[in-house]
C-alpha cells in the first residue's frame, strides 16, 4: 500500500491551464502523514478506522469521478484510492484501474466512464464496506464524523479540478455548497471531541458568499490543508 502511494505521488504533476495553476492539493502530504500516524499508533491493518479520514478520502473520490480530468487531477484522485485500500482493497482496485487508464492515455482532458464510476460507487455503497457511511452498527456520532470529513473531501475534490474550468457556474455552486457543509459541520455535537478540527472547519464560514476567484480559491486550499493537519495527532502535522 505504501509503495502504491509513492507511485501515485510521483504521477501527480501540476498542470497550468490557460495561465492558471492548480490550487495546492494537500491530499498527498496528508496521506503520507496519515500512514505514518497509523504505523506508529496502530491501525494500518484497517482496525480502529478514523471516520473523518474515511469520509474525506471516500467523498473526494466520489465527487471527482463525474468531473472532467487531466492526468494530474486523476492522479490526485488516485492517491485517495490508494488510501482507501487500508479499509477496502476492492475499492482501491477499481479506482486504480480507472485512474491508470487516464494517466496512461494520450488525451489532455478525459472523463471516467459510466461503468468506472458505477463500479466504484457500488463498492462504496456495500453495507459490508467500512466506506459505507451508514454501515450497520455505526453510531450517529461516527456518521457525523464521516460526513464532516466528507464535506471537506467534496470541497477538496472541486478545488482540485477548479483550474480546468474556473468560471463554470455549476462547479462554483458546488464549491459554495461544500464550503457551507464544512462550516455547518463545525457546530455539530461531536465537534466537542475534536476541538482542533471544529475550529478549522469553522474558518470556512468566512468564504461563504465570496466570489471564487483565483485568490480566494488559493486561500480555500490553505484552509483545507489546515483542517487536514488539525485532524492528525500534533506530532504528525507537517510544516
Amino acid at each position: 500500500m505504501v509503495s502504491a502511494l509513492a507511485l501515485s505521488l510521483l504521477l501527480a504533476r501540476p498542470q497550468t491551464i490557460d495561465g492558471i495553476k492548480p490550487v495546492f492539493d494537500p491530499t498527498p502530504k496528508y496521506s503520507q502523514a496519515y500512514v505514518k500516524q497509523l504505523k506508529e499508533l496502530g491501525g494500518l491493518d484497517g482496525s480502529s478506522p478514523d471516520l473523518f479520514a474515511i469520509g474525506f478520502f471516500s467523498m473526494k473520490v466520489k465527487m471527482m469521478m463525474p468531473l472532467v480530468q487531466t492526468k494530474y487531477t486523476a492522479a490526485e484522485m488516485g492517491v485517495c484510492g490508494t488510501m482507501l485500500g487500508i479499509y477496502d482493497p476492492e475499492v482501491t482496485k477499481a479506482v486504480k484501474a480507472a485512474v491508470d487508464r487516464i494517466t496512461g492515455g494520450t488525451k489532455d482532458f478525459d472523463s471516467f466512464t459510466k461503468e468506472e464510476t458505477d463500479k466504484v460507487s457500488s463498492l462504496m455503497a456495500k453495507d459490508s464496506s467500512p466506506l459505507y457511511p451508514f454501515k450497520q452498527g455505526r453510531t450517529e456520532e461516527q456518521q457525523r464524523q464521516y460526513f464532516a470529513g466528507g464535506s471537506l473531501g467534496s470541497l477538496c475534490a472541486y478545488t482540485t479540478v477548479w483550474h480546468i474550468s474556473p468560471k463554470q457556474p455549476q462547479l462554483l455552486k458546488l464549491i459554495g455548497d461544500s464550503i457551507k457543509g464544512c462550516a455547518d459541520a463545525a457546530g455539530k455535537p461531536e465537534a466537542k471531541s475534536r476541538p482542533d478540527v471544529a475550529a478549522a472547519l469553522n474558518e470556512f464560514a468566512k468564504f461563504q458568499g465570496k466570489t471564487y476567484d483565483e485568490a480566494t480559491m488559493r486561500e480555500i486550499g490553505k484552509q483545507i490543508e489546515a483542517t487536514l493537519k488539525a485532524s492528525l495527532d500534533p506530532k504528525f502535522r507537517w510544516e
